[in-house]
């Protein structure tokens, strides 16, 4: 418990450890899990050619006796699992029908200290490329105090909820579902292996819930569903200052736009916001949108300040945030997302 920090979520965004790989399939377990989330946790983007990996021991096991016999153990496995991309997910990342199973982990030395774990060509290249579809740095040292599997899914399923809602309110079989937990079907033996451990290992946490979650009916007081009441919720979300979340809030700071527009635009893009403009066009409300737009109108106001026939533009502020929720630069937007998705294909599957 000491080891643990209650780290605030302007120094980490959520990322979504499963949706590269098929759960039902291939689901990461122990020591298979705890590297998988170290390696998603790099800035793949900064070092795209590395595929070797250090491990510290500490991270994946720390039993005193039989450590030699243990290393041995945990390396047949972890280069033993074979994992399938999920197809929809490469079809909508990549628009292609990319069905395969790959050993994501297929060299494993044991050192004095430490792992030295490679990864597969092919897993690298789409951690590469990825990136705004989910692989992004989390709360990693909170994840590394978890003594449970079982809370590792627990992390990543509630965090999507706790950024919007205090509480989190859902019946046992949707939650066993999401969580892809088979059998507890004694609700004693669910609440001692499931919800105990969840709760002892986020106690402490940024994650932090009441302890009675049970949601009950009847005059038995049957346990229905769960009910998880965060001891933290959006408001303290809100509260991270502008310029301290998206990168693209210390350019709009930089243009004198104000800290609450800036949330607010924060806010939209975090829950995925979408206008439908009187023409029938789409503002899909994320970070490539706002970023691109600032690109976008860059250039436009470049263009118009060098054509002195052009009325000239007064008040930047307002005529960039106008145009933001007007779309006026959506048709530029759409041309570089197309560029970036042409590209992203052109390096994943080229031979």
């Amino acid at each position: 418990m000491d080891n643990k920090l209650v780290k605030h979520p302007a120094t980490y965004t959520i990322f979504k450890p499963n949706v590269l790989i098929k759960g039902d399939e291939s689901q990461l377990k122990g020591s298979e899990l705890r590297i998988y989330e170290e390696i998603l946790n790099a800035n793949h983007k900064e070092t795209p050619d590395k595929l070797t990996y250090q491990i510290p021991y500490s991270i994946v096991f720390t039993s005193k006796t039989n450590v030699t016999e243990n290393r041995k153990r945990l390396s047949r496995g972890i280069q033993s699992k074979v994992v399938f991309l999920d197809k929809a997910f490469m079809k909508e990342a990549f628009n292609e029908d990319y069905d395969q199973g790959i050993s994501l982990f297929p060299t494993v030395k044991y050192r004095d200290d430490h792992f030295e774990v490679e990864i597969h060509p092919t897993f690298k290249r789409i951690l590469v490329l990825a990136t705004d579809y989910g692989f992004t740095k989390g709360d990693i040292e909170t994840i590394r105090t978890f003594k449970h599997d079982i809370s590792h899914f627990f992390y990543f399923s509630a965090r999507n909820r706790q950024v919007f809602r205090s509480t989190w309110k859902i019946s046992i079989e949707d939650f066993k579902a999401e969580l892809n937990i088979e059998g507890y079907n004694d609700i004693r033996n669910f609440k001692k292996r499931v919800i105990e451990p969840i709760y002892e290992d986020m106690k402490g946490t940024w994650m932090e819930f009441d302890k009675d979650c049970y949601l009950k009916k009847g005059k038995g007081n049957r346990i229905v569903g769960l009910e998880f009441k965060f001891k933290k919720g959006p408001k303290d979300e809100q509260d991270v200052p502008a310029g301290h979340h998206f990168k693209w809030e210390r350019t709009l700071m930089a243009l004198q736009i104000e800290a609450k527009l800036i949330k607010r635009l924060r806010q939209m893009v975090k829950a995925g916001s979408e206008t439908t403009l009187d023409d029938g066009r789409v503002i899909v409300w994320d970070s490539e949108y706002i970023y691109y737009s600032i690109e976008g109108a860059t250039k436009e106001y470049k263009e118009i300040l060098a054509d002195k026939t052009r009325k000239q533009i007064e008040k930047k502020t307002g005529w960039f945030v106008n145009g933001l929720y007007s779309g006026q630069w959506l048709d530029y937007v759409e041309e570089q997302r197309q560029n970036t998705k042409d590209a992203v294909q052109a390096q994943l599957f080229q031979m």
